[in-house]
């Protein structure tokens, strides 16, 4: 471990950690969404892959997709 950042969370650190609902967590899980061990019997998810995919999930704000294309907010004809 690194610091005090755990390498692996159980299913209600998880949710802690999201702030997710339990219901969206689980669905999350049986789609094959989110990354997780399943070592027996037990739900583990490794910390740094759960904070990639929290990124992965992230939308752009209005500035960036600006920055990124100044097109973006020119009506289409």
């Amino acid at each position: 471990m690194s610091g005090d950042k755990k390498r692996f969370m159980t299913f209600a650190e998880l949710q802690e950690y999201t702030n997710l609902p339990v219901g969206t967590l689980r669905q999350y899980v049986a789609q094959r969404r989110l990354p997780f061990y399943r070592p027996g019997r037990i739900l583990l998810f490794k910390t740094d892959e759960v904070d990639a995919w929290l990124r992965s999930c992230r939308y752009p704000t209005v500035r960036e997709r600006i920055d990124d294309d100044p097109d973006f907010l020119e009506l289409k004809k």
